[in-house]
């Protein structure tokens, strides 16, 4: 809740965060980078992680966040290009694209997430999963051809879902995957 006043949250605010962040909160310490733009304590948390997969996963985190200020973690970031899931490859090299900028050897392995999650023997229960790969694509305004099968599936395939799985009121996932891809669509036409 802090984090989402930014610098409206006041000392008090950021001295409660700092305190949490210096106490290996890895939330905090992101919450307060947003607060008072600091992001020392996030890379901190992240260098002091008790196992090498904790802080490689830490880093993919921070990077995403804290974007060129989360430099010095690339190397751990660079490393979870190699983990055996999808979506965590994914999640790097859209980690790796925010600091960098880098779109050459970033946009593939994201294209990849969505083009493999997305082939016609697997069915599809909604768009959960593509969501990140979707915004990452969109912020690069880059669709590379592996992925545009995919995102045309998203796009265009019928209506699956009514309501949010919350039964909140809020708009389902699979909607929100939808407007991404008619959105990533129009971009790269």
């Amino acid at each position: 809740m802090l984090a989402a006043l930014g610098p409206a949250a006041g000392p008090g605010g950021a001295r409660a965060l700092r305190v949490r962040a210096e106490a290996g909160d890895l939330a905090a310490a992101l919450a307060l980078a947003r607060v008072t733009g600091e992001e020392r304590p996030a890379l901190e948390v992240v260098q002091v992680l008790p196992d090498a997969l904790s802080r490689r996963t830490a880093a993919v985190e921070v990077a995403a966040e804290l974007g060129p200020r989360a430099a010095q973690l690339l190397p751990l970031v660079e490393e979870r290009l190699k983990a055996p899931g999808l979506e965590s490859r994914a999640d790097a090299a859209a980690a790796i694209w925010r600091v960098t900028g880098r779109t050459h050897d970033t946009a593939p392995v994201v294209a990849d997430q969505l083009a493999r999650r997305s082939h016609a023997d697997r069915p599809y229960f909604g768009h959960q999963p593509h969501l990140g790969a979707l915004r990452a694509l969109t912020a690069m305004r880059l669709l590379p051809a592996a992925a545009r099968a995919a995102v045309e599936h998203i796009a265009f395939s019928p209506r699956r879902v009514v309501s949010s799985p919350l039964c909140d009121a809020t708009p389902h996932p699979d909607l929100e995957a939808r407007e991404l891809a008619c959105g990533l669509l129009a971009l790269t036409r």
